[in-house]
């Protein structure tokens, strides 16, 4: 344990798994020791540090770890919910001190909340000039986040496209956090945005420029990157010994590796027939039916920020 209380940390690896594997080992082993606001009586410190990821070719299969709080289907609601916004629709009246739904949502924040799609501003600038410095989104609203008991985590992305030495199109993309539930939370989140860099940047960038962009490195700023005291023991039980945590692939030609493509394409095909049902079923009555939707889809479920 590190005797800094917040130490800087700094893990490298090849594919999205191995390097967060990494991180958590990292922070057992040299993270300090901070309370948070969270902590139950009798709970152990949290283990925390600032530690910045970088990950080589995150696309690299297999994508999935096998620790991580889900299934294939939980992992593709919460892609779907940043990606595509299908939980925008659960955010609080401010006006109603009731009401008890989120007070953002990351795609809210992205693609709406500002009045402007960032990310699709952010595709235009690349398209425009691929090696810009100014192709970025941010979450953090001034004016209401600082009185919030839960204000976003993430606080900022940014892109690039540059030419590597040997000629080839790389596609670089950073994620910026304040706060980061690294055992809990943490694997969940870069899986998605990778997907939502890739999908919704890279991908449409790649086509307009006509030649091959390479998703060559994602990298994430930590500032506060913890695992709470009452998770400290699992996390140490189960980070342990050399690498050897089961992976998972996403999309892989070989049928006999059992992606899990297809469990999450039928979780999206489930999610799409009851976000068509719960608008036909509005009617009128937004609110109250949204509420409804809400405490039905949430029920013993907790957010992954």
């Amino acid at each position: 344990m590190n005797p800094t209380t917040i130490p800087v940390l700094r893990v490298f690896g090849t594919g999205l798994p191995q390097a967060w594997e990494r991180s958590i080992k990292e922070l057992l082993t040299c993270g300090g020791e901070a309370p948070t606001q969270y902590d139950r009586p009798g709970d152990p410190l949290s283990v925390d540090s600032m530690t910045i990821m970088e990950v080589i070719d995150p696309l690299l299969e297999p994508r999935i770890h096998g620790y991580f709080p889900g299934g294939p289907r939980d992992l593709e609601e919460y892609c779907m919910e940043v990606i595509e916004g299908i939980k925008d629709h659960w955010i609080r009246d401010p006006k109603n001190p009731e009401d008890k739904r989120w007070s953002y949502t990351y795609h809210g924040r992205l693609c709406r909340d500002f009045g402007v799609n960032q990310v699709a501003r952010m595709v235009e600038k690349l398209k425009k000039q691929p090696f810009t410095r100014q192709a970025q989104f941010t979450t953090w609203m001034p004016v209401t986040d600082p009185n919030d008991f839960d204000p976003p985590c993430l606080q900022r992305g940014w892109a690039r496209v540059l030419r590597e030495p040997g000629g080839e199109l790389a596609f670089h993309a950073h994620l910026y956090f304040r706060s980061r539930d690294a055992l809990k939370a943490a694997f969940m989140n870069s899986f998605a945005f990778v997907r939502l860099f890739d999908e919704l940047v890279r991908t449409p960038v790649e086509e307009f420029l006509g030649e091959p962009l390479h998703f060559a490195r994602y990298v994430e700023v930590n500032d506060s990157y913890h695992i709470y005291g009452k998770d400290r023991a699992e996390a140490a039980k189960v980070f342990t010994g050399n690498e050897s945590i089961v992976r998972y692939f996403y999309n892989a030609e070989n049928e006999d590796r059992n992606p899990w493509k297809p469990m999450m394409a039928e979780e999206r095909h489930a999610r799409n027939h009851r976000r068509h049902d719960w608008r036909c079923a509005q009617g009128g009555r937004r609110g109250t039916v949204a509420r409804q939707f809400h405490r039905v889809e949430t029920a013993g479920a907790a957010r992954v920020l």
